[in-house]
C-alpha cells in the first residue's frame, strides 16, 4: 500500500506550489491596471488544483477501502481508473496536469511501480516499507470448527435373499448287523 503520510505530503506540495504561483502573480501584478485576465487566470488555476486534490482523494479513499487497479483507459478529456469491485473514477487532464497524475507499472516479478515523470519508475511500498505485490497471496486456513450433533439413526435395511442349497454330504458308513 501507498505510504500515506507520503501522498499527503505529495499532495500538500502540489496544492502549496500552486497556491504559492497564484500569490506570487498576484504580488507581481498588482501594480497593473487591467486584472481582468489574472482573475480568470487565479480562478483557473485553482480550479486545476482543485480537480488535483480531487484525483488524489478519490484514489486514496479507493486504496484505503482495499481496491486494486483494474484498468485505467484515457480519452482527450483525461482517464478512467476502473476498479476491482468494477467502480470507477474519472480523473481530467488539462495541459500541464498529465505529469501530475501518476503512471503504475507491474515489473517483471510482479511488484507495483509508479512513475511521477512518466520516464523514471519507483517500487509502491506498504506501511512498513515493504514492495507491494501485484497478486495477492493465499491467506492462512481458519481454525476448525466445532463437531456438529449426531445424526438420527436410519431406517432398518430390507432383509437380503436367500442363499444357495449346499451340496450334498457324503453317504454315511455301513450299519452294524443286528441281532436275531
Amino acid at each position: 500500500m501507498i505510504k500515506t503520510k507520503e501522498i499527503k505530503r505529495k499532495r500538500l506540495s502540489v496544492t502549496m506550489t500552486a497556491r504559492l504561483i497564484v500569490y506570487l502573480l498576484l504580488f507581481v501584478f498588482t501594480g497593473c491596471t487591467d486584472t481582468s485576465g489574472l482573475e480568470d487566470d487565479i480562478r483557473n488555476l485553482n480550479n486545476r488544483v482543485d480537480n488535483l486534490e480531487s484525483a488524489v482523494n478519490s484514489l486514496q479513499a479507493a486504496m484505503n477501502a482495499g481496491k486494486l487497479v483494474k484498468s485505467v483507459s484515457s480519452d482527450e478529456e483525461g482517464w478512467t481508473v476502473t476498479f476491482s469491485d468494477n467502480t470507477s473514477i474519472y480523473i481530467i487532464s488539462r495541459e500541464g496536469l498529465k505529469s501530475a497524475v501518476p503512471r503504475l507499472s507491474i515489473d517483471e516479478t510482479g511488484y507495483w511501480m509508479v512513475s511521477y515523470d512518466g520516464n523514471s519508475y519507483i517500487y509502491l511500498l506498504d506501511n512498513s516499507g515493504n514492495r507491494v505485490q501485484s497478486t495477492g497471496k493465499d491467506g492462512l486456513d481458519g481454525k476448525d470448527g466445532q463437531d456438529g450433533k449426531d445424526g438420527l439413526d436410519g431406517k432398518d435395511g430390507q432383509d437380503g435373499k436367500d442363499g444357495l442349497d449346499g451340496k450334498d454330504g457324503q453317504d454315511g458308513k455301513d450299519g452294524l448287523d443286528g441281532k436275531d
